[in-house]
């Protein structure tokens, strides 16, 4: 099976005189977690950024590229974490609820 694909599957069962109905047909798609984002950065917000200059002065931009394995599923949301104390790479953001 590929991730991401549409796997159809029915099923039937047999006993000594044979086969009988088959199921209805149920769909599926396999699919794990993604991969990390490929590149991500940090950068104070630009000098033409239209805010004020406290907002530019407290803001950071981000910039992020999606995974190379998505997982076989769409990625439909990003989470930030951020702290003014170094973070533990060991701590995945999967492990957070």
């Amino acid at each position: 099976m590929t991730q991401g694909v549409n796997i159809f599957a029915r099923v039937q069962a047999k006993n000594s005189l044979g086969f009988g109905s088959f199921s209805a047909t149920l769909s599926g798609k396999p699919y794990v977690i993604p991969a990390r984002p490929r590149f991500v950065a940090l950068s104070a917000l630009p000098e033409a950024h239209s805010g004020s200059t406290r907002e530019r002065g407290t803001s950071l931009m981000i910039e992020v590229s999606p995974p190379a394995d998505f997982g076989g599923d769409a990625i439909d949301e990003y989470r930030l974490e951020w702290s003014i104390e170094p973070m533990n790479e060991c701590n995945d953001l999967a492990s957070v609820h």
